[in-house]
């Protein structure tokens, strides 16, 4: 069963941002799921891109009003061709 942690960058710039996602992000245990909520569309693309790299994290991303959430997600291996590292466009 996986759980859900959360991380809020409403109002955090670049730099920061992309230090507490990798963070948070390096401290998922295998079954976990992190969400980010970001309103900088600029931030919220480069998460992905670096996100979509990895070889163990699926991605998913969607805009709801001024802000993003990205959700970041262990690969299903029996669907891991599938899923893998591709982000929603928006």
């Amino acid at each position: 069963m996986s759980s859900t942690k959360k991380l809020d960058l409403r109002g955090i710039v670049l730099p920061v941002a992309l230090l507490n996602c990798n963070r948070s992000v390096s401290q998922l245990e295998a079954h976990e799921c992190l969400e980010i909520i970001i309103h900088d569309p600029d931030a919220a693309d480069v998460l992905v891109r670096i996100i979509e790299r990895s070889q163990d994290r699926t991605v998913h991303r969607v805009r709801m009003g001024g802000e993003y959430r990205i959700k970041i997600g262990p690969v299903s291996h029996k669907n891991s061709n599938s899923t893998h590292g591709k982000a929603d466009q928006l």
